[in-house]
C-alpha cells in the first residue's frame, strides 16, 4: 500500500481485508539507474521486509539484479535473503508478519 488515510482503513477493515505496507520502495519510475534503486531497497533489507518494484515503466528489473534475468536477485541472495510472494511471507511464515498487515 502506498498512500494510503484513514478511510482506507476503515474500508479494508469493513470489507474484511488486510493491508501491507512496504518495508523499501526502489524509486524505480526515476531515471536515476538501477544502482540508486538497489541502493534505496538495501536501506530497507531485512527479514520480512517488503520491497516494493513497479512492473512497468521504471528501471527494467533485469538491469536491477544485473543479470538481465527479473526472476534472478542475486544481489539480494548475496546477503542471505530470498524473496517470496507476499501471500506466502504472510500466512507461512509465522505470527510476527501477520501484525504488520
Amino acid at each position: 500500500m502506498g498512500l494510503t488515510n484513514a478511510r482506507v482503513f476503515r474500508v479494508a477493515r469493513k470489507l474484511g481485508l488486510g493491508i501491507a505496507g512496504y518495508t523499501a520502495r526502489g524509486l524505480d519510475r526515476r531515471a536515476d539507474g538501477p544502482e540508486r534503486v538497489v541502493a534505496r531497497l538495501r536501506r530497507g533489507l531485512r527479514p520480512g521486509a517488503i520491497l516494493l518494484l513497479h512492473d512497468g515503466g521504471g528501471v527494467p528489473a533485469g538491469a536491477v539484479d544485473g543479470h538481465g534475468d527479473g526472476a534472478q536477485w542475486t544481489w539480494i541472495e548475496a546477503e542471505g535473503y530470498h524473496c517470496v510472494p507476499l501471500d506466502e511471507l504472510v500466512f507461512e511464515h509465522g505470527k510476527n508478519h501477520e501484525t504488520a498487515i
